[in-house]
């Protein structure tokens, strides 16, 4: 999902590197304008936490139902960043 937003973000101009600043700078560019909905920033945060979470060696991994839907919420991010990138 990071390097989809990137390439979203590269594609209007945004020069962002630091993940915080391309979650922030896709959130204006993107979601307040209208131009991809919510949800898509919702996914991308949730992932993002997730992937914090799993960096974490106390966490256990996370359920075989939980990756399945962070996998679907992938394919539809990527496919909603590409619309954005044309």
């Amino acid at each position: 999902m990071l390097s989809a937003a990137t390439a979203a973000l590269l594609a209007r101009d945004f020069k962002s590197s630091v993940r915080q600043t391309i979650m922030s700078d896709f959130k204006d560019a993107f979601v307040k304008t209208g131009l991809i909905d919510e949800k898509f920033y919702k996914y991308f945060c949730q992932a993002f936490g997730s992937r914090k979470a799993s960096d974490d060696s106390s966490m256990a991994s996370p359920a075989y139902r939980a990756a399945q839907t962070y996998l679907i919420r992938t394919r539809e991010f990527v496919a909603a960043c590409r619309t954005l990138c044309d």
